[in-house]
């Protein structure tokens, strides 16, 4: 689909930058957590993994088995390149890092997640009952449902700055008396569970000030705390996986980057 065919709602106030925020925008999974029950095999968030014969659950730095945070079956909808059309990706976490959630902000160490994918050949052996069901897991568990959306750049994310300079925010403010931000976040904050697309951040996005993180181009995974479903990050928190896209092509998720905010 070419830009110009791109449909974008905008309010009147954003007609100016319709040209610009249709080129910003990107294909996402929006995701629907529920309380209908799951399958072993199914996406989820919470409750237990499928594991086949050859994999155990990941240890944390204690020593101490990780969490399943969620599980993702890339058969159970469609999912935009780069993101594969089959197997499992699953998330695990640190007990210790759920529990202390609020008190974090910041980079995650590595020790403290663990993010794998398990191939269809892999998912297949599961499916003819050889996984391995481990102990009643702390966070409780929800079926995941997928819609597929577009979004024009968000209001947090750094990328912003690549297609709306601050300058022209500054004159947009000046002109409408009332702040670009302010009008923007109620717009297209982007506060919502996903696998791509552009990422909320409760303060500033880390990677504007850091050269380095430029590579984590890729919102693998973003959840936050949902009094719906009864899932809290902290104090009202959130937490997002982020992945270069050349590794998520390769399907090599050995180089994940985790990110958490509380208020």
């Amino acid at each position: 689909m070419t830009a110009r065919e791109i449909k974008l709602e905008l309010p009147s106030y954003f007609e100016d930058f319709r040209d610009v925020l249709v080129k910003s925008t990107v294909d996402y999974i929006q995701i629907n957590p529920t309380t209908h029950q799951s399958s072993a095999c199914s996406s989820k968030m919470g409750g237990q993994p499928y594991l086949p014969p050859c994999l155990h659950l990941p240890k944390d730095f204690l020593g101490k088995d990780m969490l399943l945070l969620a599980q993702i079956n890339f058969a159970d909808s469609y999912f935009p390149a780069p993101f594969p059309s089959k197997g499992l990706l699953q998330f695990f976490i640190s007990s210790t890092l759920y529990e202390q959630a609020s008190t974090l902000n910041g980079i995650c160490h590595h020790q403290t997640f663990h993010v794998r994918y398990i191939s269809e050949a892999d998912v297949q052996d599961l499916e003819r009952g050889k996984a391995l069901l481990p102990s009643a897991s702390m966070l409780k568990e929800y079926s995941l449902f997928f819609d597929s959306r577009k979004q024009p750049v968000s209001l947090t994310d750094y990328q912003l700055s690549h297609f709306i300079s601050e300058e022209t925010r500054e004159q947009f403010s000046q002109q409408h008396f009332q702040l670009f931000d302010e009008l923007y976040g109620q717009f297209n904050l982007a506060a919502e569970h996903k696998m791509g697309g552009y990422a909320y951040f409760i303060d500033a996005d880390f990677r504007s000030s850091h050269p380095h993180y430029h590579q984590y181009d890729m919102l693998l995974l973003q959840l936050l705390s949902d009094d719906k479903i009864d899932f809290m990050w902290g104090d009202c928190g959130n937490l997002k996986f982020f992945i270069s896209t050349e590794d998520l092509t390769a399907l090599d998720f050995s180089n994940v980057l985790l990110y958490c905010e509380s208020y």
